[in-house]
């Protein structure tokens, strides 16, 4: 019986993580598809530019399900991502990983808010073309407003990086 019930809880296992590895595909321009997997802790990116594939795995530091969500972070007009999750502690701000799509290099690069070290309860003001996020400043919440169309990320998010 023992057996049986350790059978079923690693089928049961399998078929969750099948649910949550349903990939996420979509065009950031007309030239690219871009497919996300989540398993687990890990992205997996894929990114399909003019016949070639290019292929990279994040790794989230999170003990909380993750999520994609697809957006214009930048307001450029080519399609981006964050992966989120709600935080480890009580749950009670969500954080975001934001990446942004450069159109000529057919990559991504992660941002991060002009403030504080990582976007948490992140929203999109589109009409001002804002990034609104919390950071904490000797434990009293306060807004960062981030424009991330005016400088460069860190080093491109791809595949070949030798």
């Amino acid at each position: 019986m023992h057996d049986k019930q350790w059978a079923m809880m690693a089928l049961s296992g399998l078929f969750a993580m099948s649910v949550q590895a349903q990939p996420t595909t979509f065009q950031p321009d007309k030239h690219s598809t871009v497919t996300l997997a989540l398993q687990g802790q890990q992205v997996s990116l894929e990114i399909q530019r003019n016949g070639h594939t290019q292929s990279r795995e994040l790794l989230v530091q999170a003990e909380k399900p993750l999520h994609i969500e697809l957006d214009d972070f930048n307001f450029d007009g080519a399609g981006d991502f964050a992966i989120w999750h709600v935080d480890d502690g009580m749950g009670t701000y969500t954080i975001h990983r934001v990446f942004i799509y450069n159109p000529t290099q057919g990559e991504f690069v992660e941002r991060f808010p002009s403030c504080g070290d990582e976007f948490l309860n992140l929203k999109v003001n589109k009409p001002g073309k804002l990034l609104v996020s919390t950071y904490y400043q000797g434990n009293i919440p306060r807004r960062c407003l981030t424009r991330l169309n005016q400088a460069p990320g860190p080093e491109p998010l791809s595949a070949d990086q030798s």
